[in-house]
């Protein structure tokens, strides 16, 4: 059942929904895991299913996303300039024409691309005071992920959060050398940067989903240096 508080409907469609019905959740998720994928997966017509997924939550930050994951994947992944100026160039112009067709369709208003106020988020910039510790009752990280670790829990934990969550990538291209022939774990690497990069807009990390795929990533990169340094 639909959540009648949840504002997932544009007009005359609904956002493509998963867990707690949020449709940013499911495309973050899913834009963690989408160079792996592409990695993976040999049929275009199911990547092209994929991709269509990613556009059909009706999310900005999921937008910004797959913009951000096709860019590492065709530029830093498979590493082909042509591959990267033809088939990115032409994802980018498909995917700009469902935008506007989506927009089209549900009569969204032209700034629902461009929107001044960030859909409300910018809220989280009153009363903004920088401290060097918390004076405040924490409730929740917000939806822009690293202001609101600063804002509310103070500077010092913000370099704590900051020094947690980019940890699996620094270890990573620390020892690229070691694992420059593993294109799953570049694959890895980059979900796991797409997913930092959007976090500045919508991170949802007081959802669980998030956090499980970002840390089973991580996971899955750190064992994977245990095991060779071990040997």
């Amino acid at each position: 059942m639909l959540e009648a508080t949840k504002m997932i409907d544009r007009m005359k469609i609904f956002k493509l929904i998963s867990t707690y019905n949020n449709g940013n959740l499911f495309g973050i998720c899913m834009v963690m895991l989408s160079p792996l994928y592409f990695h993976l997966e040999k049929s275009s017509i199911k990547k092209n299913i994929f991709r269509l997924a990613l556009v059909l939550t009706i999310c900005r930050t999921v937008w910004i996303g797959i913009i951000v994951s096709e860019f590492f994947y065709f530029f830093f992944i498979k590493k082909d300039k042509k591959a990267f100026f033809i088939h990115f160039l032409t994802y980018i112009v498909m995917f700009f024409a469902l935008v506007f067709s989506i927009i089209k369709i549900t009569h969204l208003q032209s700034n629902f691309l461009i929107d001044p106020y960030l859909g409300g988020r910018l809220e989280i910039f009153n009363d903004f005071t920088l401290n060097l510790f918390s004076s405040k009752k924490f409730f929740a990280i917000q939806e822009m992920v690293y202001v609101s670790v600063l804002k509310n829990l103070g500077f010092f934990a913000f370099l704590s959060f900051i020094l947690a969550l980019f940890t699996p990538l620094f270890i990573y291209f620390k020892s690229y050398k070691l694992n420059q022939k593993s294109t799953v774990k570049k694959c890895i690497a980059f979900g796991l940067l797409s997913y930092l990069i959007i976090a500045f807009s919508d991170g949802a990390m007081p959802f669980l989903p998030t956090m499980l795929f970002f840390w089973f990533l991580s996971s899955m990169m750190l064992t994977h240096y245990v095991v060779k340094f071990k040997n």
